[in-house]
This record gives structure tokens, C-alpha cells and sequence, in this order.
């Protein structure tokens, strides 16, 4: 999966910077203190607008790995819109090696198996 950012916790945020073709900038996730239940996000995702102004392009969810090997390691699965955005991106993030620093990764959705394309 291509690396696409990066995120460092600064305190209870995290901060960045994501750079695709279509959309290059900082983000920021705070996180959602309206959390309610397991099925709401865990993050809000912003980015600065062209005045300066914090914008929610975004939320974020805390997902456990069930790949063999990486069981139960924490990452999170943000979905990124906004009407400049020709579609949602869809992209997650994991700790790195690096202490306190995430990398932003993305990686084209692939059709389930069993379901009809």
C-alpha cells in the first residue's frame, strides 16, 4: 500500500499532511467527543479551508488488524469528502515504528468475494 502522508500525535490530535494527484494538504483528527456508541467514529478529520478555517472533511474509525501475524494491532479507516473531491478517499493509517507517528496509506477497494461486479 502506498504511503501517502503522515500523522504525529500532538497531544489528544493527531496532525499531518496527505498528498494524492487530486488533494494535497494538512489534516488534523480530534478526537469525536459525541461518541456515543462503537458504530460512531472515534475521529473527526478537518482540513484548513483558503481563509484559514478549520473544515470537517471527515471521520475516522478505530479498526483491530485480523491479518495473521498483526492481530488486534489498532489502525484507523478515515473517509475523506468534500464537493472539490470528484469521489470519497478512503484511506487508513497505522503506527509506525517511529513513536507518536502514523503513516497514511491508501489502496483501491476491491470488490467482496461473492458479490456479483
Amino acid at each position: 500500500m502506498p504511503v501517502i502522508g503522515t500523522l504525529r500525535q500532538e497531544g489528544k490530535r493527531l496532525e499531518g499532511q496527505i498528498n494524492t494527484l487530486q488533494f494535497s494538504g494538512s489534516l488534523i483528527l480530534e478526537p469525536n467527543a459525541r461518541k456515543r456508541s462503537e458504530r460512531e467514529p472515534s475521529h473527526d478529520v478537518f482540513a484548513t479551508n483558503s481563509d484559514g478555517e478549520l473544515v470537517r472533511i471527515g471521520a475516522a474509525w478505530t479498526k483491530a488488524v485480523t491479518a495473521a501475524g498483526r492481530e488486534g494491532e489498532e489502525f484507523l479507516s478515515l473517509t475523506l469528502d468534500d464537493p472539490s473531491f470528484p469521489a470519497p478517499l478512503n484511506v487508513a493509517a497505522f503506527k509506525s515504528e517511529e513513536p507518536g507517528t502514523w503513516n497514511v496509506t491508501w489502496r483501491r477497494r476491491q470488490a467482496r468475494a461473492g458479490k456479483a461486479a
